[in-house]
Parts: C-alpha cells; structure tokens; sequence
C-alpha cells in the first residue's frame, strides 16, 4: 500500500517544529489554522500513527512526531538538493561557458558560438591561465581561449583563433609620438589609461613597467573620452583599434616584446567539439 504524502503535509511539520505552534506554522505557510488542522489529520491518517499530543489549548509534538519531523527535513533537503542538480543539469545543456585570457578573443569566441548557437547562452569571463587550464579540465568551461597551447594536449581540440599585437597609443606632442616602434621599458615610470579586466595582459604590463600608474576607466565610453582629452598614454592594439574610437591627435606605434605580440587559441576537449561539431571554428 502506497503512501499519500504531499510535500505539503511535510513543510507543514518542518513549520510547526519552528513555530512551536499550529497558528505560527499556519502564518508561515500562508494558509489558515483549519487547514492545517485537516492536514494534520490527513498526516496521521496516512502513517498510521498519531504524531501530536492533543490538549485542550495546545498541541504538540510526541516522540512519533518528532521523527517524522527528522525525516521530513531529510526528505525536503534532498528533494531541494534533486531540483538544484536537475535546475544545474539542465542549464549545463543550454549554456556554453568561455573562459578567456583576453577581453577581445573571448568576445570574438562567444559571438562564433552565437551565431552558431543562437538557442543556447553563451557566457564569457576573464581569469588566468592556471584558472583557465582547471576550469577546462572540471568541466566548468567548454572552452578557453589562451595566449599559447598547452603543454599537455592529450584530447583537446586546439586551433588559431586570431593574433594581437599591443600598441601604444600616444598623443602627438608626446616626446616619443615620432618613434617608429617602442618597448614597454621606454614608457615605464609614466602614467597609463587603461580598461579593467586586462587578463593576461595585466601581469605582463606590470612586470616590464613596474614603475607606471595604471589609472583604470571602467566605462568604455569614459575611457574613450579621457583618451581624447587627456596626454597621458594608453594601449590599444590591432584588434582594438576596430573596437574602439581612436582619437585623431593620437599615433599608434607598435611595442617590440615579444610577450605582447601573441598568437590566441580557442582549446576545447575534443569530446565537446563532437557535441558542438557545427560550429565554425
């Protein structure tokens, strides 16, 4: 004989055994106290067992009442722990992460995979590259752009995505605005416009010019119009100079180090690129 149990009869136990009384459990579940009192019969009904101690202005819980609530409780956390995992299960089927070095690849990634998925969410954030390889392996990105391969390829889909090469971008009275190209070491010391969530960028700036100031604009069009208006130095780079404005008074000159000058490849496990094998990578 099965059981007829509604999750409701078991809210109502966790609710009185929180309240300490049938109108304070009938307040916190939204519902009058007559109700609740048919659902404590129908509970005592179903079990076979009586589960309150009934007085004349009280009820409360016996012994039997009192493992039914240890069970309810345990019965609701894995019916919430059930809907999480199926919620997250779900989401994992209709969402692609991206984990990206670098602001542009990554964007550049999401909008190929949104052409080509334009049902499912596509997600990018920026972390490093250590955060980045783990991420791949534990399944919390389906795909990762980074500055270089990895070392280990066993089963991973790796390809080209695009090159970037940074560039100082300097206002045209700026002493070294005449220089055919520039290291990073020529500009250290002076102060620096820069966007946030620089990525792999960030550490390689700071290390080759550890005596600039970076004043960081969050604002893209803030950045744009502190840039035109300002004679500090900023960086742009071959693909950003088709993302953002570039100022008329200012000069572009590219930066010879050769840790600015990179190749991005998207990486994947190959096992996801069977499952996304239409996309046009």
């Amino acid at each position: 004989m099965f059981l007829i149990i509604e999750i409701y009869h078991l809210q109502l136990l966790l609710a009185f055994a929180e309240s300490g009384t049938l109108s304070g459990a009938a307040k916190k579940l939204h519902t009058s106290q007559p109700s609740l009192s048919r659902a404590v019969q129908d509970l005592e009904t179903e079990l076979s067992a009586v589960l309150f101690e009934h007085t004349k202005n009280k009820l409360t819980l016996n012994e039997n009442g009192k493992l039914a609530v240890e069970c309810a409780k345990k019965i609701i956390d894995e019916l919430d722990n059930m809907k999480q995992k199926i919620q997250s299960f779900d989401r994992m089927n209709h969402t692609i992460n991206i984990g990206a070095c670098a602001s542009i690849p990554g964007a550049k990634l999401m909008r190929i995979l949104s052409d080509t998925y334009p049902e499912m969410t596509i997600t990018f954030e920026i972390k490093n590259i250590v955060s980045l390889l783990d991420g791949l392996r534990n399944n919390t990105y389906q795909f990762i752009t980074l500055p270089m391969k990895p070392e280990n390829t066993d089963g991973l889909f790796i390809k080209e995505l695009e090159q970037e090469h940074l560039l100082f971008s300097l206002p045209v009275n700026h002493p070294l605005a005449g220089s055919e190209s520039l290291h990073l070491s020529d500009i250290n010391g002076q102060n620096i416009i820069v966007l946030p969530n620089l990525g792999f960028w960030e550490d390689v700036i700071s290390a080759k010019m550890p005596d600039s100031k970076f004043l960081v604009q969050t604002d893209k069009v803030s950045f744009e119009e502190l840039i035109r208006a300002s004679i500090l130095p900023s960086f742009t780079s071959n693909l950003a100079l088709h993302e953002y404005l570039q100022p008329e008074d200012h000069v572009t000159i590219p930066i010879l180090d050769e840790e600015v000058n990179v190749t991005f490849y998207c990486i994947a496990k190959k096992e996801t690129i069977k499952k996304y094998g239409k996309t046009n990578l």
